[in-house]
């Protein structure tokens, strides 16, 4: 080393000494002092968790079926206030308000169902629900080191309400009160070793940490997924700015529904709301006066968006998933796609942004589902700002609006008073009626079905408070409105390619054969066959010993066959009719014969000539059709037979569709239904099912498939 060296490095440790060189590090020392320019800091935590899996596990003869769906958001703040009674010189600390509490919210739910079925013996299921929500109880802090800028955060929240509910098919069921904690930082959370920690900007204001792996809580525990935490720290001032979600009674009233191009020859419900698209709008402005903040360019994404098979659970029979929600192909000026926005596994992310830098954007959304559903979010990331819809104090808007986030949109349940029902709600009663629910889960209900109204197919959400059957009548034999006024059950006619046929022609056909967003179990309808020959000579000659229909099944789900015979129902009016013939031949009303006792001769005679009436005739054969595809289908629905002490019986309400007539009373009937009623839609008085002591056919209707 030369002595001009040696010289140089003893003048810069002298200088070092006095503390007149490194002027870069001592310029360090005060660019964070800009954060003790703020007295209150917001401190944001938002956990995301969300999961479904089903498996099949074989043992023995038995087949055990687990099917498991998880959920979890919640955004939470947590004023942070400058603590003049810790830190010093080099450090800062800002604390919680003593008696302050998180603003925010928390909704969790976990639910869990297994169904074991063995060959030898009898099966078994269980299922339990871990919900609940509400931020409780908080806490935070922030120290600062003003020399480095090192920063150390932690903070938590406790989810102040929630139960766990649980049942099974021995009996067993239980409701216990439970409660979902989250952690925001610190070593107690499992897989996080320390607080939140790391370097803040230097003359910066805004803390953004990456997203995080937490694992623990009683959501993230069921995940095949953690929980991720996401957080920020951000002054609290009046004037600083926010993006917020800007959107009104549109948004509130938008009600998803399947686009009519894609219902190719599909009529649409006039009581539906007709298919539109939903505008969004953001906005950055100043949290102190609302006016325009600073531009940036905005992004949106869509997320988690719904992917239901076909267009209803209907319809096409047998179709793929697809995406229920995107940005609409147009879109106003000045939002371009962004390329390569992909989600990862089993998510669906679409994204469109805005070409310039921007105060305010527009974005145009539409459904292709009646049960579509998603969460629209929007970022500024050159302002460090997320948009926040303010009524929910998320950093998302759910599309459609559902504070409840059930799936199912606000507008619709307030609608229908369904609110505070979960999406697989299938509990739907009829006072006298000892079954509860219809295979239908509530949301099925809201996505729609096509049905027929008249002769046209038709989509149509399906009544909620009602249980619901599906009919496949293609000889109109059944009156709907009859049948209602009867069950207190909803029936609504399809055509054979709009149910998935089952083992025969005649065997009941699957309904709900698309895939649904919200699991589901399976609904059938009822094939209501009209046999073409019958037996009308055997009918003729011995009426009373022949069946007008045949019905093989308890419930939709097992009927075999379903049927009625129109020969057999015009064999029986032929032996009325050779009945009369003998009557008015032998006329004699002292002496044996039900018919000659009963009615005047002229009755008689009018009565066989109304019935040698084609027209009429033709008449009482579609009464006895009518009566006899309700009777039927009441075998169909859980009905056994109109019974007391063990045995048919044609005793008790005549009303009843159920009730089995005898010889005499079947003639005495159709005498005078010919006489003064051949044009009614039914036989004279059958307009119900009974619910007598002895003979109550109404308790026994059941349309669940289980």
């Amino acid at each position: 080393m030369t002595l001009r060296k040696i010289l140089h490095c003893l003048a810069a440790l002298m200088l070092w000494a006095t503390g007149s060189v490194l002027p870069a590090q001592a310029s360090k020392a005060g660019e964070w002092n800009s954060y003790l320019g703020y007295k209150s800091y917001r401190l944001r935590l938002n956990w995301t968790a969300m999961d479904e899996w089903s498996k099949k596990e074989e043992s023995g003869n038995c087949t055990t079926t687990t099917a498991l769906t998880a959920s979890l958001q919640g955004s939470v703040s947590i004023k942070l206030v400058r603590s003049s009674k810790e830190g010093n010189d080099h450090k800062a600390a800002w604390r919680s308000e003593k008696g302050s509490k998180p603003e925010g919210s928390l909704a969790y739910r976990v639910h869990n169902e297994s169904h074991t079925e063995c060959k030898d013996q009898k099966g078994s299921w269980s299922k339990w629900t871990h919900s609940g929500g509400g931020a409780g109880s908080g806490d935070g802090r922030f120290d600062l080191n003003l020399r480095t800028g090192e920063y150390r955060i932690f903070g938590f929240a406790v989810a102040a309400s929630g139960d766990v509910h649980g049942e099974s098919s021995d009996g067993n069921s239980a409701t216990t009160p439970g409660a979902l904690v989250l952690y925001g930082g610190g070593g107690e959370i499992p897989g996080m070793a320390s607080d939140l920690v790391g370097t803040a900007e230097p003359g910066g204001k805004s803390i953004h940490g990456t997203p995080l792996e937490v694992y623990g809580d009683a959501v993230g525990a069921a995940c095949r997924k953690p929980t991720i935490l996401t957080w920020s720290l951000e002054p609290w001032e009046e004037d600083q700015e926010e993006m917020l979600f800007d959107v009104g009674a549109e948004y509130d009233k938008w009600i998803p529904a399947p686009r009519p191009e894609d219902l190719s020859n599909i009529a649409l419900d006039p009581v539906e709301q007709a298919w539109k698209p939903l505008s969004v709008r953001v906005t950055i402005q100043t949290k102190k006066d609302g006016n325009k903040g600073r531009s940036g360019k905005i992004r949106f994404t869509l997320e988690d968006v719904s992917k239901n098979g076909g267009y209803a659970i209907n319809y096409p029979l047998g179709a793929k998933s697809k995406v229920d929600l995107r940005f609409a192909k147009k879109q106003p000026p000045g939002i371009k796609p962004v390329d390569g926005k992909t989600g990862g596994a089993g998510t669906t992310v679409d994204a469109v942004e805005t070409t310039e830098m921007v105060t305010e954007a527009t974005v145009i959304l539409e459904s292709l589902d009646g049960g579509a559903y998603g969460t629209l979010k929007a970022t500024c990331d050159a302002l460090h700002l997320k948009a926040m819809f303010k009524p929910t104090n998320t950093y998302a808007l759910s599309i459609p609006r559902d504070d409840d986030g059930n799936h199912l949109a606000d507008a619709w349940e307030t609608a229908r008073g369904t609110k505070g029902r979960a999406a697989t709600w299938d509990d739907v009663s009829v006072p006298g009626q000892a079954s509860r629910g219809d295979g239908l889960a509530l949301y099925e209900k809201y996505r729609g079905a096509v049905v027929l109204d008249g002769t046209k197919k038709t989509w149509k959400r399906l009544p909620v408070d009602e249980k619901v059957l599906f009919v496949i009548d293609e000889g109109n034999c059944v009156l709907l409105d009859a049948w209602k006024t009867a069950s207190r059950i909803t029936a609504f006619r399809l055509p054979r390619d709009l149910a998935k046929a089952g083992g025969t022609p005649e065997a009941s056909a699957l309904v709900n054969v698309n895939a649904s967003a919200v699991k589901n179990g399976r609904k059938f309808a009822v094939v209501l066959t009209e046999m073409p020959t019958g037996d009308r000579a055997a009918a003729a000659k011995k009426a009373d010993g022949i069946e007008m229909g045949t019905t093989l099944g308890s419930v939709p789900f097992d009927v075999d066959h379903c049927r009625v015979f129109p020969d057999r129902i015009r064999g029986s009016i032929d032996f009325v009719m050779w009945r009369l013939e003998v009557a008015i031949e032998n006329y004699d009303p002292n002496g044996d014969g039900y018919l000659s006792k009963t009615f005047p001769k002229w009755m008689l005679e009018k009565a066989l000539a109304g019935l040698r009436d084609p027209a009429i005739f033709e008449s009482m054969v579609l009464q006895l059709r009518r009566w006899s595809a309700i009777h039927e289908l009441g075998h169909a629905c859980g009905i056994k037979g109109h019974i007391a002490g063990g045995g048919e019986s044609s005793e008790g309400d005549s009303s009843c569709f159920m009730r089995y007539v005898d010889g005499n009373e079947n003639k005495h009937n159709m005498l005078l239904q010919v006489l003064f009623r051949p044009s009614d839609p039914l036989p004279q008085g059958v307009v119900t099912f009974c619910q007598a002591s002895d003979f109550n056919c109404f308790n026994h209707l059941d349309v669940h498939d289980r």
